[in-house]
């Protein structure tokens, strides 16, 4: 869960482009942190004719570093809502505001998500199951099959009237 503290409001001009240590400041952040989220994209930026990078405004808007004017009066009544001495009423934690519906959206979210891994998991070994008993049953079969083609042999086997080889001289016998 990402608690965010009330994000500073915007100037009115928000086209304007800003340099690093500028909107880092503006977004109360260490300008190595900003570089690094230019650095992996979470944050865009320009290129200036001078070759340092610009950061606009309404990108600081857009990521939720900074809020837009309008915005700020809603946020603002979350402040209002802080005790003089700073502590912390229904829908705050410490001196930053938790938004329970956004945080209850992504639990919800993230729970679906794991609903459908499972089931999907879930569906998968039935299947392999059921593959698997096909394979056992046709195995077994061929089993019994291949048992009972024994069984016959050794009746047709036992059927046979013995050959008795008393009184016949060896060279009397066949194949020796």
């Amino acid at each position: 869960m990402q608690l965010a503290q009330q994000p500073p409001q915007a100037p009115c001009g928000t086209g304007k482009l800003l340099t690093i240590a500028d909107a880092a400041a503006l977004a109360q952040i260490s300008k190595d942190a900003m570089r690094g989220r230019v650095e992996r994209g979470s944050v865009q930026s320009l290129m200036g004719r001078d070759h340092k990078r610009r950061i606009p405004l309404t990108e600081l808007v857009r990521t939720g570093m900074v809020l837009a004017p309008e915005d700020f009066d809603s946020h603002a009544n979350h402040a209002e809502s802080m005790d003089p001495m700073g502590a912390a009423t229904p829908g705050m934690v410490g001196a930053t505001y938790v938004d329970t519906a956004a945080v209850q959206h992504a639990i919800d979210i993230a729970v679906r998500a794991l609903v459908e891994k499972e089931r999907l998991l879930l569906t998968q070994r039935a299947e392999s199951i059921e593959r698997d008993r096909e394979r056992l049953e046709t195995e077994l079969h061929e089993t019994r099959a291949h048992v009972s083609q024994l069984e016959h042999q050794l009746q047709a086997q036992r059927e046979q009237p013995r050959r008795r080889w008393f009184g016949i001289s060896r060279k009397e016998r066949p194949g020796a």
